[in-house]
């Protein structure tokens, strides 16, 4: 299932005549400019975010947020065939951004990434085949199901850029995805329907365990802030019918209790 994408997207919205005729002066004066580019390599990211990156409408997105014009290079080649690819072969699935300055490709390339890291809703065949051959998970409930506004859970558990998870999957070498309520899960999906979880997968029990105790120390550390939150924002009363006055249900460390969280 290799596709190839050539089609080039112009940054021109319908917008009025005058918008239109403004952008046009631009890009005219911005044609006089020398040219830059940079590849940013996509193959390897997870299918739906690759899905997402190669639609003409988000091209069009980064390009008119950023000022450049992204077009598709490449096509998408599985590790197999990555491992096969001659140099003389078509290059492996990239993005191409153009613009006129360093500071417009380092924007794009960073709504790039963004899309990118954003948390990869699994692929539905590789679940099946996850949940087969041997593969161990395990959940760890979040616990903040109803926060106060303003508080952003998925924000706080992700971390810049998802920089908190990606750690975790580093580290860990298992994988762990956000699901469940309140995820960016879509709903006809595994698990999509219990409370908001991180959701560990590892072929490797000592890759489970590890990965465990780190969302582990995640939560709890997010927990902390929430109370911290909580104990400063506007009293707005919980909601109705919820067990809110209750507090947080105690959490049990795996051995070893807190300790070297995120680093």
């Amino acid at each position: 299932h290799t596709h190839t994408h050539t089609q080039t997207y112009l940054q021109f919205p319908n917008a009025s005549a005058t918008a239109a005729a403004a952008a046009a002066a631009a890009a005219a004066a911005a044609q006089l400019l020398p040219k830059i580019r940079k590849s940013v390599p996509i193959n390897d990211a997870p299918l739906s975010q690759r899905n997402i990156l190669t639609r003409a409408q988000i091209l069009k997105e980064i390009g008119l947020k950023t000022s450049t014009v992204v077009t598709i290079k490449g096509k998408y080649y599985d590790e197999e065939a990555l491992v096969n690819r001659k140099d003389t072969d078509e290059p492996p699935l990239s993005m191409e951004v153009m613009g006129t300055d360093q500071k417009q490709l380092e924007e794009a390339d960073q709504a790039i990434q963004e899309i990118m890291n954003d948390t990869p809703l699994p692929d539905p065949r590789a679940i099946s085949k996850q949940t087969g051959e041997g593969w161990m998970q395990r959940k760890v409930f979040i616990g903040l199901d109803v926060p106060l506004p303003g508080f952003s859970v998925i924000g706080k558990l992700l971390g810049p850029k998802g920089a908190y998870l990606k750690h975790i999957t580093q580290t860990s070498m298992a994988r762990v995805d956000l699901r469940g309520k309140g995820s960016r899960q879509m709903h006809h999906e595994k698990d999509a329907d219990l409370a908001m979880h991180l959701d560990i997968s590892s072929r490797n029990k000592a890759h489970v365990e590890h990965a465990e105790n780190l969302c582990k120390d995640l939560v709890a550390s997010v927990k902390e802030e929430y109370d911290k939150y909580k104990s400063v924002a506007p009293p707005s009363g919980p909601p109705m019918g919820s067990n809110f006055h209750g507090g947080p249900r105690p959490m049990h460390m795996g051995g070893g209790g807190m300790g070297g969280g995120m680093g």
